[in-house]
């Protein structure tokens, strides 16, 4: 019966007065609070070799916090990528101020306790001054700076923060424009995986990284965190609709290996271990052989990769 009522409302998507009743009623989901874009930017920067110049961020959504926590620890440029520019500038403001206040404290990111949906875990939570030494942090929240950060913000200024949108197309961004592309929760949600990895590996420079948090459950279109993978294709197209973005079923074995095969080099891979395995049995005949064992076990996926 579950099936049945995600299919429905993936058929509803297809009927116009239905569809907009949605659309109203939609968000992206986008990060709002300072201390979760804080938390976020430094799980992935402390893994990383180095804090990057010009950093790209996959589908921020409506909030650029992830930018400004990179910005304000030594960044000289973020870019935003996304399909639409949603990003709110009331609400950035306000995380632009909680990130600033977390920054020039020094303050402890925030650990599994308080941010237990958020992979991967740290060994440790201590502020990360090996990579983020005083004299980076003082020059990055320096007055005039942040100044500027916030007219950015309210005003723009694309030497600080751009916006490409939609960032699909082939001309979006130069190549060997970028030290490093970051994304949370967003690779899962793309219609092609391996043109993301190209796009990226394009974007970077040699010798740059790229670091995804990557969600592999069901968000909620299925019942368990591996049920999205019991659906026929034919089912799933129902149960999308007219969405423009939904998941891609890639499990994180699949995600790993299309970074591989657009020629990055793997530096980190840590899976996260689901509570309970998907079983075998409910998954689709035609994914049956794709799905490893493993896969049927991580529910999450944190991946660096470096471009050689």
């Amino acid at each position: 019966m579950s099936k049945l009522r995600h299919i429905a409302k993936g058929v509803a998507t297809l009927v116009p007065p239905l569809e907009a009743v949605r659309r109203a009623r939609s968000h992206t989901g986008g990060s709002v609070s300072g201390r979760y874009c804080y938390g976020v930017w430094l799980r992935h920067l402390v893994r990383a070799p180095s804090v990057p110049a010009a950093l790209g961020e996959l589908g921020p959504g409506d909030s650029l916090g992830v930018g400004l926590a990179a910005l304000l620890t030594g960044c000289r440029t973020y870019v935003s990528l996304d399909v639409v520019r949603y990003a709110n500038v009331e609400a950035n403001l306000r995380v632009l101020d909680e990130v600033l206040e977390l920054v020039t404290a020094r303050a402890r990111i925030p650990d599994h306790d308080e941010l237990p949906g958020v992979w991967p875990r740290l060994d440790s939570y201590g502020f990360p001054h090996d990579v983020l030494p005083d004299e980076v942090i003082e020059a990055a929240v320096a007055p005039e700076r942040v100044a500027r950060i916030r007219r950015a913000v309210s005003e723009g200024d694309e030497e600080l923060i751009r916006y490409v949108v939609p960032w699909q197309a082939e001309d979006a961004l130069a190549g060997e424009s970028l030290d490093a592309v970051v994304s949370q929760a967003v690779l899962e949600h793309v219609d092609d995986v391996p043109f993301t990895h190209r796009a990226v590996h394009r974007w970077l420079r040699h010798g740059g990284w790229a670091s995804h948090t990557i969600d592999c459950r069901s968000h909620g279109w299925a019942d368990g965190w591996g049920g999205h993978w019991s659906y026929s294709d034919l089912e799933w197209r129902l149960v999308r609709g007219k969405r423009p973005w939904m998941l891609n079923r890639y499990s994180c074995s699949q995600h790993a290996g299309a970074a591989e095969a657009t020629g990055f080099e793997i530096t980190m891979r840590l899976p996260r271990t689901a509570a309970e395995p998907m079983p075998r049995e409910r998954v689709a005949a035609r994914l049956r052989p794709v799905l490893t064992d493993d896969d049927l076990r991580c529910d999450s996926l944190f991946l660096q990769v470096r471009k050689a």
